[in-house]
């Protein structure tokens, strides 16, 4: 983006959007009673990046791509996220490794 000014409005609107999808991803953990399995901001960055990727996806192929888009995909993150809470490993708790660490 060349002009500083579109970019500045565009950044601030990604940002809120992270910030709504963060708190509405904290409000569907308290309904299932558990803990986020990750801080709700880096859930709500996968989210938000998953969501521009079916956007393209929609674009580009837009016969193949299936009904629901996103709203299943939250909805099948949330369950797999809710699961990984409740079972309580030790994965669910520790921060991620950074990109140059050692994976386990």
């Amino acid at each position: 983006m060349r002009d500083p000014a579109v970019l500045s409005v565009l950044a601030d609107r990604e940002r809120r959007s992270r910030e709504a999808m963060a708190q509405a991803l904290a409000q569907g953990f308290a309904a299932r009673s558990v803990t986020p399995p990750a801080p709700v901001e880096l859930l709500a960055l996968i989210v938000h990046a998953l969501d521009d990727g079916l956007s393209i996806q929609r674009v580009l192929s837009a016969g193949e791509s299936p009904a629901g888009g996103v709203m299943d995909v939250v909805d099948l993150l949330m369950r797999s996220w809710t699961a990984l809470a409740r079972a309580g490993t030790p994965e669910a708790t520790d921060p991620p490794a950074s990109e140059g660490g050692a994976t386990p």
